[in-house]
């Protein structure tokens, strides 16, 4: 590990914390919106079962019979992943600040938004080989993929039906309610392309006032948008630079959420844990981390579709 830059340590030094504000810290609207769950089963994963076969219900008259059938199943166990970082101050500086703000506080809750962003990254892109979690993409069944221009080999701009036949994808239910999916999710620039998309087919593109977020959030079909940073390199066929659009189950059981592993000693919402490094003293360093277990649950296949092979480049121009 390397010392901060002098000026930098000037800089924490001295320099007024305004509250809930670090350097970088804003949060893209999506990982606000994630459900995060902690999940204590043994050895970092998550284990629970998907329905694959049931008996079929069938009208049958008086003195008639019916066919039992098992229950079948599968196991579906998914491996948490661990995240952290560390930092360290100058312990000299530390010790000889009058300012109120602590120097090694302020760059702990720094980290903290920091892990959160990166999260988010894996939430968005992870490939589900550790020591990456399941990210959307992974995460998304080949039966619940489609392609964008119908299906075009090479990607294509997508259409009002493609995003369509996207949120008709997702069908998983909550009992007898909660059916399909509420939400999409994709980069900046396809919230700007789903909005145009929409002006040019003549339709009122509505916004709602999210609470949560404290702003104002679009709209296709009913659903929120929420913005990511997924890829934007994705190939397919000849095509290139082309990114993916999908719709999922936010709520409910089905719904997707993060699952992380309880942390000794904290109640971090986001699953944080914070510990100090002891000082050491012979080349004048105090240091922290932050450490993390994390991994996507998606309790049905049919909670998350994917449209792939999205070509946004028109809005390059």
């Amino acid at each position: 590990m390397t010392l901060p830059s002098s000026t930098t340590i000037q800089n924490l030094s001295r320099s007024k914390l305004i509250r809930g504000y670090f350097p970088g810290g804003q949060l893209g609207t999506l990982i606000r919106k994630m459900r995060f769950e902690v999940y204590a089963e043994t050895g970092q994963q998550i284990i629970f079962n998907r329905k694959n076969t049931a008996p079929t219900p069938v009208p049958y008259n008086a003195g008639g019979t019916l066919t039992a059938a098992p229950l079948e199943t599968t196991k579906t166990t998914l491996t948490m992943q661990r995240m952290g970082a560390q930092l360290e101050i100058d312990i000299a500086d530390a010790l000889t600040s009058t300012d109120a703000n602590d120097q090694l506080a302020t760059q702990i809750q720094a980290l903290k938004v920091e892990q959160i962003r990166k999260l988010l990254e894996q939430i968005c892109t992870g490939s589900g080989v550790a020591p990456n979690i399941n990210g959307f993409a992974a995460a998304t069944d080949a039966t619940f993929t489609i392609g964008a221009g119908n299906g075009n080999v090479n990607g294509a701009p997508p259409t009002i039906e493609d995003l369509a036949r996207l949120v008709g994808l997702v069908t998983a239910s909550d009992g007898f309610v909660g059916a399909g999916a509420d939400c999409l999710a994709g980069t900046e620039k396809a919230g700007r392309f789903l909005f145009m998309l929409m002006r040019a087919a003549n339709q009122t593109v509505i916004f709602r006032w999210d609470a949560d977020l404290g702003a104002p959030v679009m709209l296709f079909m009913g659903r929120p948008v929420y913005i990511g940073p997924f890829a934007t390199d994705e190939s397919k066929g000849a095509g290139t630079d082309l990114t993916s659009i999908y719709a999922f189950k936010l709520n409910g059981p089905t719904g997707l959420r993060v699952g992380y592993a309880p942390m000794n000693g904290s109640t971090d919402p986001w699953g944080i844990l914070t510990y100090l490094i002891a000082d050491q003293l012979g080349i004048g360093k105090r240091g922290a981390g932050v450490l993390g277990f994390y991994q996507m649950v998606y309790p049905e296949l049919a909670s998350i579709a994917r449209l792939d092979g999205c070509d946004l480049s028109q809005l390059d121009g």
